[in-house]
């Protein structure tokens, strides 16, 4: 059996860079599944309010996904001359996920 997660990122508002000089944010969104890399958006190009609206539909495979299992959103913003630079992450637990068909809005967090 393979459970099919469906995530649809759609924004974000107001990402703003620690400590730098460089005004110019590229931002993109990386999706993990108990610390398994399992997507990613595009990268918006010099925003702070990206606009992704991208649907990422996970495979999980063997099994369904219970309520220990943790999504992560991790965001970043693309850099193309250093290391991307971490904006925040949003933590999802598997009781949270699924069944949910309004848009819901999340708080960036520190790792």
């Amino acid at each position: 059996t393979v459970t099919t997660v469906f995530l649809h990122i759609v924004a974000a508002r107001d990402l703003k860079r620690s400590g730098t000089a460089r005004k110019r944010i590229d931002p993109y969104c990386m999706v993990q599944l108990n610390g398994e890399r399992m997507g990613q958006t595009h990268t918006e190009r010099k925003t702070a309010n990206p606009e992704w609206d991208q649907k990422i539909y996970l495979s999980v495979p063997g099994r369904t996904v219970s309520a220990g299992d943790e999504l992560t959103l991790d965001v970043y913003d693309h850099d193309r001359l250093a290391s991307d630079e971490f904006l925040g992450r949003v933590s999802i637990w598997g009781s949270d996920i699924g069944g949910h068909d309004d848009l819901r809005w999340y708080q960036l967090r520190a790792r």
